[in-house]
């Protein structure tokens, strides 16, 4: 339903903060891999390998192998190179919200 056929502007708008927050929760952990935190970024790939993320990438049509696949390189990575891998996840992230 549209719209104009029962469903009213607030949901959409409602939807729409929702899908943004799911986008958020995603950056914020691909930020936390280049965190100087062991403790961090050993949570950003706990949230990465699991069924939360798979949901939120569901949700916002987010293809998770291909991310989980950028992970994998990013965590094999040291210094300028995974800086401009994590740079480049979060742009595609972005691209989303």
């Amino acid at each position: 339903m549209g719209i104009g056929q029962g469903e009213s502007a607030s949901h959409y708008q409602g939807v729409s903060a929702m899908l943004a927050m799911t986008i958020a929760i995603i950056r914020s952990a691909a930020r936390d891999l280049g965190n100087e935190s062991s403790s961090v970024r050993a949570s950003a790939l706990e949230y990465f390998n699991g069924d939360a993320f798979v949901d939120h990438c569901k949700s916002v049509a987010l293809d998770h192998q291909g991310v989980l696949d950028q992970v994998s390189e990013i965590v094999r990575q040291d210094g300028v190179r995974k800086k401009k891998l994590l740079n480049n996840l979060i742009g595609e992230i972005n691209e989303y919200g």
